[in-house]
């Protein structure tokens, strides 16, 4: 009996033995741990603070170079010593209109590095052929090419000369080319790109309804008149005399209800109606008090015309802004006579009742029944959305835009359908031709981006800007380089 006692006695201890091995391991194991644990928290609160201190120092470099602290066209640097840490700045000016700058922030033994690129200058969206701003900040959207090179029988690939820039995302498909940089805030599929994010224009900044120079709306009130005019090619409607500077707009003709219809409110067809010329490069003369002007528009502006289907400028030197307060519909071609030394910009805005850009905002590509749209010679913008309207084998299955085409929200052209044949030739000598197959058929979009504005060579009046009035540097990208 006493032996079995013993013998507990001695399992007992060994357990309690166990137990407190245990209960220190697990002492141990929570003190590492929990000092891990702080450790880490230490080193992010670190890294953290040093990246604030960077960011400071950013905030200040921006201010400096806003009050003109710190020079602009030279590198330059700027040190101080902030909320416990330090930070280094240096810009670097890439020629007149970028900025690079640095900011190093240094917290205790951690640093890190940010880097931004500010701009001060003409819009970038002119140094773009194609830029969607996406507005709407829609994670959907696509600005996206495509379209097959299959040799001289078909060649419908996108062919796209400049620049691209999407606030969403971009795809480059099939045999679609782009040459230019690729830039986009969102995904690039397809081709190699960079991510960046540029700032829409500031429309409502501009204030186009009082900051204008011609009133088209107010110059028919004035001086218009009803006339059945010199030609028949122009049909019958609201005219202005040849001395007005906004005598190259028609308003409503009768010859085109069908299109008149179609709109809430006036339309105005840009055409000379002073001008009898054939049915290609019809001539528009702009008066000599209405060169270097901006016009603005209340109603829907078309380039389109029952008889007439390319429309030129007459005087080789001229440079107006056409402003819209509505929706633009290009139908016909639209040429300068001289590509060195003429520009124009059509510009369509929002209405202020019209806050989803349903019947405002909008710039329409192809005619709604015929296929007479084939070069565009214009900058061009629209504060919603680029529409195609009847891209396809009944209309324009292949277009070409000489300048840029820009949206503040997105380029959205439904180009895809299905054939039973194509175009051949350049327009206005080509040739339908059967296709064997009904296969799925891309209308070919080719835009050549004019950087006259962007380098200066171009002068427009009333252009729209990033933030009106005040020339400051903005930052267009931000990104952490260590």
């Amino acid at each position: 009996m006493r032996h079995r006692l013993q013998s507990q006695r001695g399992t007992v201890l060994m357990v309690a033995m166990i137990l407190v091995l245990l209960m220190t391991g697990l002492a141990v194991a929570y003190v590492a741990i929990t000092g891990s644990q702080a450790l880490q928290s230490y080193v992010s609160y670190k890294s953290d603070r040093a990246l604030y201190v960077a960011e400071a120092g950013l905030a200040d470099s921006m201010l400096a170079i806003q009050s003109g602290g710190i020079p602009t066209d030279q590198p330059a640097t700027m040190e101080l010593e902030v909320s416990g840490g330090s930070y280094a700045v240096a810009t670097r000016p890439e020629g007149n209109m970028y900025l690079m700058i640095e900011s190093r922030g240094d917290y205790v033994d951690t640093e890190r590095t940010v880097r931004v690129v500010a701009y001060q200058g003409i819009h970038p969206m002119f140094n773009h052929a194609i830029f969607a701003g996406d507005s709407i900040d829609d994670p959907d959207y696509w600005l996206d090419f495509g379209g097959i090179d299959g040799g001289a029988n078909r060649r419908d690939q996108d062919e796209i000369n400049g620049n691209v820039y999407s606030g969403e995302n971009v795809l480059v498909g099939d045999d679609a080319t782009i040459n230019g940089a690729i830039e986009a805030a969102g995904e690039i599929v397809g081709a190699d790109g960079s991510r960046f994010e540029y700032p829409i224009p500031d429309i409502k900044g501009m204030d186009y309804p009082n900051n204008h120079d011609i009133n088209v709306n107010e110059a028919f009130e004035l001086e218009g008149f009803y006339s059945t005019l010199r030609s028949a090619d122009y049909g019958a409607g609201m005219a202005l005399p040849e001395t007005n500077p906004a005598h190259i707009f028609h308003l409503n003709p009768t010859d085109r209800q069908v299109e008149c219809d179609m709109t809430p409110g006036d339309d105005f067809f840009m055409e000379d109606i002073y001008e009898n010329n054939p049915k290609f490069n019809t001539r528009i003369s702009v008066a000599p008090g209405g060169n270097d002007k901006v016009y603005f528009m209340v109603g829907d502006l078309w380039i389109n015309n029952k008889n007439l289907y390319s429309f030129q400028l007459k005087n080789p030197d001229t440079h107006i802004t056409i402003v819209v307060q509505g929706d633009i519909h290009i139908a016909d071609d639209f040429h300068y006579h001289n590509d060195i030394m003429s520009g124009v910009a059509f510009i369509a805005i929002q209405a202020h009742g019209d806050p989803h850009g349903e019947h405002s905002g909008n710039i329409y590509l192809g005619d709604p029944t015929e296929g007479t749209l084939s070069e565009i010679n214009a900058f061009l913008y629209a504060e919603n959305n680029f529409v195609d309207q009847n891209l396809d084998e009944s209309g324009s299955v292949d277009f070409y835009i000489n300048g840029m085409m820009s949206a503040g929200n997105h380029v959205s052209l439904l180009r895809d359908y299905t054939g039973a044949g194509y175009w051949k030739g350049a327009y206005p000598h080509r040739w339908w031709q059967p296709d064997p197959d009904t296969e799925m058929v891309h209308s070919k979009m080719t835009v050549d981006l004019d950087d006259r504005i962007f380098t200066g060579q171009l002068i427009l009046p009333g252009l729209p800007k990033i933030d009106p009035g005040t020339g400051q540097w903005i930052i267009l990208a931000w990104h952490e380089i260590s």
